[in-house]
């Protein structure tokens, strides 16, 4: 017989399941000289053995309205009803009854649409503390981070459906919304600037008298005012880096601009991401985040969230209804209706609630109901403590723990709602690399159930030492989520903090270059769909900085880099990134060559840095022309640029080193041919598509490449060369090669075989040139010539190099 310090436990077993709302605290149970015991739902010792698979949060009608919270531990929670967002006046306490799998439940009846809540949660759990009142983690809508929840009731803001965009077809187009619309030429009125509606406005534009007063005129050349920092005489294009200081950042003299520019294209924001002809917006994060909402000077990224399900005020003309809500899916609807896919950028490796559990200001609310539940942690000793601590992979206090039963839940739901009720297209994770992989998984494959055009991909990388395996490069392989390719980005233009070697700036790691073209699916990644390919993001340098960063450090006296030499590498980088197999990705503003003055690291660095300044729209509008022209050449032929399947990839693409033809050195150079299906053989002999050549020449002189096989004696014409990538995908510039072609330095050149019409007008203007030029040699080897435009506008003649 047991003593009373250990009590009986008995466990029945029901041949029935019984509801969450059975009254089981009203079960009496009378044992032979025991007193009388009420039943209550089972607890457990391991926490993890909880599991609710039911509804959390709260679900109203007009008569009443239910609420469910998860917080295994506490011995009472209390839910606190309230009539203002902030004060104590009228409110109502409602203690909550526990049901099944650590669960608590309350009926309110009445209409509470239009009131916030909040819950408090005590018990013998040291970790709780009495009379600290939270937030709901299910919440989906919030005054302030550290405020209230609302009962917005039921919301009918018309959200329109998803653009039809597969994965293949996808070209993705970072933005954060405060940076994209806050400067004053934004062309945003200035009441919006900054929130989810001044994205969505339509017709914004460059004042076109400030536009004018921009373009300056001299020996054809577009020259930088620098508003409020300097005059036009302090740029001069022929100067070195070192002797540039900061002013390397800004807009440099750039001599092609004047000459290329169509001045009536003013766009801003949206409109010029339509001009763009990008296809999906990467938004930077919106989950209601650690900031001040009623402070607008209070800058911040949104790296550091705290509530999930609901969007951040900071954006909404209103902190204290429901502005936040509907505002978010008045942007995605016109999103939507521009055809454009939505990709929310969410951050789920941690959140802002400080590690210093009695740190009450910084707990929101999982450690006030579910204390140590929703984090990793390493066990006793591991870091020299004599207790547990929380993991750190983040860098940023904490580690969500995705794998736990209710973590998974939380975040399946969390997906599930946004993909839903918002109709979101996509999700990037922050530092993928901490989320387990089964949960992304199992997210995947539930998210691509509902449209299997929905993306999901990220970070696959941590921030720091973590108990879990990570989730990188390689993991995401047949589970359908992608991830970023720093590889490539390192390769193309090095590490973010290094000087090495890189393929932009040097000729160099060219295997690596060669992997990110084919999609990394001889690397890491099973189909060129895993994969997305980048050369600058939100974090660190932009390219234009980080470039110049490396000039500058590495101070090379023998080597000079004027700005137009760096703009030809931006625009060289830009072929390599939108010709490669994989998902492109592009930072907004990278097409203006955009600046953050050298600041690596602005999440905190206010609008002064981080703002897009519309004026490089006009400062670089060459470089913005041709990052259209590649993107519409992209979105014309994604069977050659945007293939889907790894065989595919390895049936239509070769290197010329596998073809047997010589590479000029530091130079990478490959062929495209059409795939009819099976083979190569099945290619439409008339289709100009079915050889294409893409030469890329990093060194800083002209170099001189054979064409591939397949076009055998025909005529090749270039679709793309140093100045320009043409608004029509694919026409031809009227610049024709056979059997070779010269590459000017620090440029790329793509050419396909030319049409009928295009053989017969390259005919004519061999002819034309060879009666304007009797005495020209091309003669000598009939039949191989090369015309090239030349800087009047003329069509010349050269002959062809032969080989050795």
């Amino acid at each position: 017989m047991r003593s009373c310090s250990d009590p009986l436990k008995l466990q029945f077993q029901l041949d029935r399941t019984l509801d969450e709302d059975f009254p089981v605290e009203e079960v009496m149970v009378h044992l032979k000289g025991f007193s009388p015991s009420r039943g209550a739902w089972r607890r457990y010792e391991n926490v993890d053995e909880y599991y609710y698979s039911g509804a959390l949060g709260w679900h109203y009608t007009k008569s009443a309205t239910t609420f469910r919270v998860f917080a295994p531990t506490a011995d009472l929670v209390v839910l606190c009803l309230y009539r203002e967002p902030v004060g104590t006046v009228g409110r109502q306490a409602f203690p909550m009854r526990r049901i099944p799998q650590g669960v608590w439940k309350i009926v309110v009846h009445g209409d509470l649409q239009g009131l916030y809540y909040t819950y408090l949660a005590e018990g013998v759990n040291k970790r709780l503390f009495p009379g600290v009142e939270v937030i709901d983690p299910y919440s989906r809508c919030n005054t302030a981070h550290n405020g209230r929840g609302l009962i917005f009731g039921e919301d009918h803001t018309e959200v329109a459906d998803r653009p039809c965009i597969p994965p293949e077809h996808t070209i993705i187009y970072e933005v954060h919304l405060r940076d994209f619309t806050i400067d004053e030429c934004s062309g945003v009125p200035e009441k919006l600037r900054g929130k989810y509606l001044g994205l969505a406005q339509q017709g914004t534009q460059l004042p076109e008298h400030w536009v004018r007063s921009r373009i300056v005129s001299s020996a054809g050349r577009a020259a930088l005012f620098l508003r409020d920092r300097a005059t036009p005489d302090a740029f001069e294009e022929d100067v070195c880096p070192s002797t540039v200081e900061e002013d390397v950042y800004t807009a440099p003299v750039l001599t092609e601009v004047a000459a290329q520019v169509d001045w009536t294209d003013r766009s801003t924001c949206l409109d010029h991401v339509r001009f763009l002809g990008v296809n999906a917006l990467q938004i930077m994060p919106v989950q209601d985040f650690d900031n001040d909402e009623s402070n607008p000077l209070e800058y911040r990224w949104g790296y550091m969230p705290v509530h999930f399900f609901s969007p951040d005020g900071w954006y909404a003309s209103c902190t204290s209804d429901a502005s936040r809500v509907r505002e978010l899916k008045q942007l995605i609807d016109t999103l939507h209706r521009a055809g454009l896919k939505v990709i929310l950028d969410m951050v789920l490796n941690h959140t802002a609630e400080d590690p210093n559990e009695f740190n009450l200001e910084a707990r929101f609310s999982f450690n006030g109901l579910a204390p140590r539940y929703y984090y990793r942690f390493w066990p006793d000793g591991s870091w020299g403590v004599s207790e547990a601590c929380y993991a750190n992979g983040s860098g940023c206090g904490n580690e969500f723990r995705s794998e736990s039963p209710m973590g998974r839940k939380f975040i399946l739901d969390m997906l599930w709602y946004w993909a839903t009720e918002y109709k979101v297209d996509g999700f990037r994770f922050d530092l993928m690399g901490l989320m387990d992989r089964e949960t992304l998984r199992i997210a995947a494959a539930k998210l691509h159930a509902l449209d299997p055009n929905i993306l999901v991909y990220g970070e696959p990388w941590s921030a720091g030492e973590t108990p879990i395996i990570i989730t990188g490069k390689g993991a995401q392989r047949h589970l359908g989520f992608g991830v970023f390719n720093d590889t490539f980005r390192n390769a193309l233009r090095g590490s973010n903090q290094g000087i090495e070697e890189n393929f932009l700036l040097d000729g160099g790691c060219i295997e690596a270059v060669k992997q990110g073209i084919l999609g990394s699916i001889d690397d890491f990644a099973a189909s060129p769909l895993e994969v997305i390919n980048y050369v600058e993001c939100h974090d660190n340098r932009t390219l234009w900085d980080h470039l110049w960063y490396v000039i500058r450090e590495r101070a090379d006296a023998n080597i000079t880099y004027t700005a137009a030499d760096v703009l030809r590498v931006c625009k060289l980088a830009a072929v390599i990134l939108l010709t490669s197999q994989g998902i492109p990705f592009l930072h907004s503003g990278q097409e203006m060559a955009r600046s953050k003055f050298g600041v690596e690291n602005s999440y905190q660095s206010g609008d002064d840095i981080n703002r897009l300044r519309w004026e490089r729209k006009i400062d670089f509008y060459g470089l913005v022309v041709y990052v259209r022209g590649l993107v519409q050449l992209r979105r014309a032929r994604p069977d050659i640029f945007s293939m889907s399947d790894a065989q595919q990839v390895r049936r239509c693409i070769a290197f010329y080193e596998a073809l047997g033809l010589p590479v000029p050195e530091r130079c990478l150079a490959y062929r495209i041919i059409a795939d009819a299906g099976q083979s190569e053989t099945n290619a439409i002999e008339d289709d100009p598509w079915r050889c294409v050549a893409l030469l890329f020449n990093p060194t800083p002189v002209a170099q001189v490449f054979p064409l591939p096989p397949e076009a055998k004696d025909e005529l090749m014409t270039v679709i793309v060369n140093d100045l320009e990538a043409p608004r029509d995908a694919g026409a031809s510039l009227g610049e024709y090669h056979i059997g070779w072609a010269s590459v000017p330095g620090r440029s790329a050149m793509v050419l396909r075989l030319c049409t009928e019409s295009e053989r017969e007008r390259a005919l004519i203007e061999t002819r034309l040139n060879a009666i304007s030029e009797p005495y020209s040699s091309t003669t000598d080897l009939p039949g191989l010539y090369s015309s090239y435009a030349t800087p009047g506008g003329s069509k010349t003649s050269s002959p062809a190099p032969v080989a050795e």
